[in-house]
């Protein structure tokens, strides 16, 4: 494995036994010279009851926040699903939802 993908890792939470066996793999890949990318809703230093190496680990590297995208870019995550979904939406509603207070683009897609 040259990379490794970790999503939602603020669910470690409590979880010592997991917490333990990813320090554990990145030992292994960082010994190996291996790439892990780890994505959360939150930085780090913000994941509640997680073991500090496992923190330290993470926030050793590149830590980005990925914010809400700009209007262009919603209209055209809505259009990407309209499209996706085959329907027939006026650019008015299109334009309307993007302007909508969505607080992810999950949510903005649903």
């Amino acid at each position: 494995v040259d990379l490794l993908l970790l999503d939602d890792l603020q669910f470690v939470t409590g979880r010592r036994e997991m917490q333990a066996e990813l320090l554990r793999l990145f030992t292994v890949m960082q010994d190996a010279n291996r790439q892990i990318v780890c994505a959360s809703d939150r930085p780090p230093a913000d994941i509640a009851d997680v073991d500090e190496r496992l923190i330290s680990r993470m926030a050793g590297g590149l830590v980005v926040d990925v914010g809400l995208p700009e209007f262009e870019a919603r209209v055209a995550i809505l259009r990407a699903a309209i499209t996706e979904r085959e329907l027939n939406v006026p650019d008015a509603a299109i334009t309307r939802l993007a302007e909508r207070g969505i607080t992810s683009v999950r949510e903005l897609q649903g």
